[in-house]
């Protein structure tokens, strides 16, 4: 797959599909907060959006999550300089106030959440290198969450647009290169594969983060945040559209610091308002170009989109206990002529030159069978 580098986050998010929980929100859960009232809609679950409908919403056009790569390792520095305020923000207060309910909505509905696993489909669209209105690469993958710090994004089959093909019902090809930019962390240090440079990057939590790292990684809308850090890594506004017959909460978040900026441009979010706030599908806009146009007119606007769609969702399974399901978050396994660099928390090498990683050290890696912390 040509180009695929990715942010995963960190949508991975960064990111929440799944808010870790810490003191207290357990305090919270005992009484069920109900958001504050608006002059509009006093009720205690968000209602329909706001009178002003952003054209995010209404594009077809997809934004979704952000790519793997540039996620795990490259966003979360000391510090984080911020970008310029984006058109529209800050929001009325009216409409502040109902973003403010989701998120807290959010917040509390995904902390009751100790397990997760879901398959996705990511749907890349490229219209400089490839088709015109068709995806150049479709990818499908799972992914894992053990609350409050374990997290994992896989791919396991990527196809790449073939013009070969014709425009029959499956114009893609199996690609021969599989290993996509798989993204975990195991509580201890978050791992990230560079297909395109034959690279695994693992990047060491220090104690202070560790349980804490996940809700600060690629995508916060996979792995969980707290309202206040959404807030403060994103300008969000809701784009929930009019057709909306499930009654779905949509945001648009657009990065507030250049870290996140550097990765992608916005992210607009589905929350299933049924299943724990649980994002259903994810558009994220990697960047825009704007095309030479003719004759002094304007061309078109072009956008490298990747879109997630999840499926078979499923939260808190008493069968992920005896599945394997705590054995997926571990060190990845080093394919054949790839090599290692080791990062500490703030991006510096700790290794020394990137290496190869032994063979008798990929031996000797071990996967525990159980849950490594038993059942709580």
């Amino acid at each position: 797959m040509n180009k695929r580098s990715r942010l995963f986050w960190c949508l991975c998010w960064t990111a929440a599909f799944f808010c870790a929980a810490d003191s207290a929100l357990a305090q919270r859960r005992a009484t069920q907060p109900r958001p504050a009232s608006s002059t509009r809609n006093a009720t205690t679950q968000p209602q329909a959006a706001g009178p002003e409908r952003p054209t995010a919403a209404r594009e077809a056009a997809p934004r979704a999550t952000p790519k793997v790569a540039r996620r795990g390792v490259q966003q979360r520095g000391t510090q984080q300089r911020s970008t310029s305020v984006p058109l529209g923000f800050p929001l009325e207060v009216e409409r502040q106030q109902r973003v403010d309910q989701i998120l807290r909505f959010w917040e509390v509905e995904t902390a009751k959440i100790t397990t997760f696993k879901a398959d996705y489909e990511r749907r890349e669209y490229d219209p400089v290198m490839g088709p015109v209105g068709k995806p150049n690469a479709i990818v499908r993958g799972h992914v894992r969450y053990y609350a409050p710090d374990r997290g994992l994004m896989q791919d396991k089959q990527i196809y790449n647009f073939d013009p070969g093909a014709g425009q029959g019902d499956k114009p893609f090809k199996l690609a021969e290169d599989q290993h996509g930019e798989d993204w975990v962390c195991t509580g201890t240090s978050i791992f990230l594969k560079q297909p395109e440079n034959k690279l695994l990057i693992e990047r060491q939590l220090p104690p202070d983060l560790q349980g804490k790292a996940i809700s600060e990684g690629p995508l916060p809308f996979l792995f969980g945040a707290k309202a206040e850090t959404m807030k403060r890594r994103f300008w969000i506004r809701e784009v929930t559209p009019k057709d909306n017959p499930n009654g779905d909460y949509f945001l648009e978040a657009i990065p507030k610091n250049r870290e996140d900026a550097a990765n992608y441009e916005r992210v607009v979010v589905v929350l299933d308002k049924k299943d724990h706030f649980l994002p259903k599908k994810m558009e994220v806009t990697i960047r825009t170009l704007q095309a030479k146009g003719g004759a002094g007119k304007p061309g078109k606007t072009l956008r490298r989109v990747d879109v997630y769609v999840f499926k078979d969702r499923k939260v808190n399974d008493p069968t992920d206990r005896v599945k394997g399901f705590f054995a997926t978050f571990v060190r990845p396994t080093l394919p054949k002529g790839w090599k290692t660099q080791v990062l500490d928390w703030n991006m510096q090498p700790v290794n020394g030159p990137i290496a190869e990683q032994p063979a008798s050290s990929r031996q000797a890696q071990t996967r525990p069978k159980t849950d490594p912390r038993r059942a709580r």
